[in-house]
């Protein structure tokens, strides 16, 4: 929807005024439109986030326009020309993390102090459901861990996030413990780390952690009590005692 010939700065109003609180970017965006796009929105107390690539702007680029929060992180990779219409699933560029390619553009994400979501939940299902053959798939699986694992190791926020559906079922858990759990075998992280991610970190990165994502005094009562000791076993998680939200019990 938004081309060369586009107004940004009213586009940007418009989504002010009808209570956005943030801009997505999606594809089909050059580094000049993505550094416009940022620019305004910035001017505007808006958030941007991207996708990792937008046809036209690849991941150096996303990142040198000053975004806030890049997801689907690992995906950083992707080759320079990849392009959505021609769409390879999971065609990272296996030879950035070798070549200097990957550390120049977190170096960049580093400076800029952008955050990353990698979504390993979607990530996984996509990459195991696309790619049946072991010898193709564990390679693009190792490089995508190797990026975020890089990344962590650099000090750069990681949030926990899914691109996942709630659960339909009742007795289902949410993806969300998954993720932080794949946090926690993959990258590294402690329970308590994990668990940030996806609470304060969240709140900070959609801009609302002055009255979510932590237990404090005039913040807004949403909260999972749990049975067990999550700091102990991040699996604890789904040791559901009862959920609390905008102050009230809900289930119990």
């Amino acid at each position: 929807m938004v081309t060369g010939k586009s107004n940004i700065k009213a586009i940007i109003k418009d989504a002010k005024d009808c209570g956005a609180s943030g801009i997505k970017l999606y594809n089909y965006l050059d580094p000049m439109q993505i550094k416009k796009i940022t620019e305004f929105a910035h001017q505007a107390n808006l958030k941007v986030w991207s996708h990792p690539h937008l046809t036209y702007s690849d991941g150096k680029e996303i990142a040198l326009a000053g975004v806030d929060l890049i997801t689907h992180a690992m995906d950083i990779i992707l080759p320079h020309d990849w392009d959505l219409k021609a769409y390879k699933s999971f065609d990272l560029d296996l030879k950035a993390t070798t070549t200097g390619r990957l550390d120049s553009i977190l170096t960049i994400v580093k400076n800029k102090n952008i955050m990353l979501e990698p979504t390993f939940v979607i990530f996984f299902s996509g990459i195991r459901n696309g790619i049946r053959e072991d010898s193709l798939r564990l390679p693009v699986e190792k490089a995508a861990i190797h990026v975020i694992k890089e990344a962590f190791n650099r000090g750069i926020t990681i949030i926990a996030g899914t691109d996942e559906a709630l659960p339909q079922e009742s007795t289902s858990y949410p993806a969300l413990f998954d993720e932080m759990k794949y946090f926690v075998d993959l990258l590294g992280m402690t329970p308590a780390e994990a668990i940030n991610s996806a609470t304060y970190l969240g709140a900070k990165a959609i801009g609302i952690e002055k009255t979510h994502g932590s237990i404090e005094i005039n913040k807004i009562a949403n909260m999972v009590v749990l049975n067990d000791n999550t700091v102990e076993d991040i699996t604890n998680l789904k040791s559901i005692d009862f959920v609390i939200k905008h102050g009230k019990i809900i289930n119990h």
